[in-house]
């Protein structure tokens, strides 16, 4: 859902000759609309600001910064080796009416998940098998990532002509692209949960840990496996923060928000007309 601020301008039109003469009749018919006052319970525009109900279009980079913090992560599994982060790029078509803005983006990130142990929610080692997740030159693939396409809608509280605060929210699609990969592995007597390494690192990586296949069963090669993941991921967005318009068509936002994972972003662009 969309909130539109509606803003009004009006001017005041005086004459020392009209309060010269205060009986003196007027023709309404004569008078510019422009001098009338504005309507009843509606603010005027700030100091500097002039109205503007023109349809304007622009474009823009967004550049994110995403993590989420290994604490978030253990409220839902029992151990997290870290959190997981990313940064993210991309680019929005904006059309923009009023203080009504619509951003049709398209995004990349890179997901990084930390390497390490990831115990389910719900198990202890080492009773039970958790899993070694790797990355970077000790995966076999080069990681996750996903594309993202999004419909963003966005609102503008204008405070003056330079800074504007905007709030909003939209929805879109993740394609999946690349995969975690991990070792199921059996550790040794000397894990537990709150220090599952090295007892729970595979021998190949310098612990005590032995591999296993997807039923448990320990096996003499180093294999890794790969997370089942939907090909499709919903994209949810909100938004809140700051537009600065230093120069004639130029934007700047600062703004935290939620793109299925939290970030802090910028975004800068520029407005055809």
């Amino acid at each position: 859902m969309r909130f539109a601020s509606a803003v009004i301008a009006f001017a005041f039109v005086s004459s020392s000759a009209w309060a010269d003469d205060p009986n003196k009749s007027v023709d309404p018919s004569s008078q510019d609309a422009s001098a009338q006052p504005a309507a009843t319970g509606i603010a005027p525009p700030p100091a500097g600001v002039v109205a503007d109900d023109a349809i304007h279009y622009g474009v823009d980079i967004r550049l994110r910064s995403m993590h989420v913090p290994t604490g978030l992560l253990n409220l839902f599994i029992t151990h997290a080796a870290d959190g997981a982060s990313n940064f993210g790029y991309g680019v929005d078509v904006i059309r923009r009416h009023g203080n009504l803005e619509l951003a049709i983006g398209i995004e990349h990130e890179q997901i990084t998940v930390g390497q390490g142990v990831w115990i389910n929610s719900g198990d202890t080692v080492p009773q039970d098998d958790p899993d070694y997740v790797v990355i970077g030159k000790d995966a076999q693939d080069g990681g996750l990532g996903w594309t993202t396409i999004d419909f963003t809608f966005v609102n503008h509280l204008v405070i003056n002509k330079y800074v504007s605060f905007r709030y909003g929210a939209g929805a879109g699609i993740g394609i999946i692209n690349g995969a975690v990969d991990h070792y199921n592995v059996r550790c040794a007597g000397t894990a537990s949960n709150a220090t599952p390494e090295p007892g729970c690192t595979p021998q190949i990586l310098g612990g005590q840990a032995q591999i296993t296949d997807p039923n448990g069963n320990i096996i003499s090669t180093n294999t890794q496996y790969k997370y089942s993941i939907p090909p499709v991921f919903p994209v949810i967005d909100a938004i809140v923060g700051f537009q600065f318009h230093p120069i004639d068509k130029m934007l700047v936002d600062l703004e935290l928000g939620l793109h299925t994972l939290p970030y802090i972003g910028a975004n800068i662009g520029y407005m055809f007309n």
